[in-house]
């Protein structure tokens, strides 16, 4: 998600993968938490290598429809951040079941 403010009213939406926004932001949040949890600064940098196989889904939960997405995200970060990602989920809303992550492929 993202929130721009005009004329002193904010507007929010969610951030499409494709967006050039998605990446700068999804950097930020995996730090943010990162630094939150561990009381210290993310060890090396995080980046995004590539996003594709993009699918958008409506979730319902409690009669509340979030927009979602379903892609395969390659990132190159510090093993503990990966590690970090692995377990808290990417990405926003994680306490409600999104973000969760599967690993494919080698690590380097």
């Amino acid at each position: 998600r993202t929130t721009i403010e005009n004329n002193g009213k904010s507007r929010t939406w969610d951030l499409h993968p494709n967006d050039d926004e998605f990446s700068v932001r999804f950097v930020q949040n995996l730090s943010r938490k990162f630094k939150q949890f561990y009381k210290r600064e993310v060890p090396d940098e995080i980046e995004v290598l590539q996003v594709d196989k993009i699918k958008q889904l409506r979730v319902a939960i409690k009669d509340t429809f979030h927009r979602a997405y379903l892609l395969d995200i390659r990132v190159r970060a510090h093993p503990d951040v990966l590690r970090f990602a692995y377990d808290c989920g990417l990405g926003e809303k994680n306490s409600m079941g999104f973000g969760m992550v599967r690993c494919r492929g080698e690590s380097s």
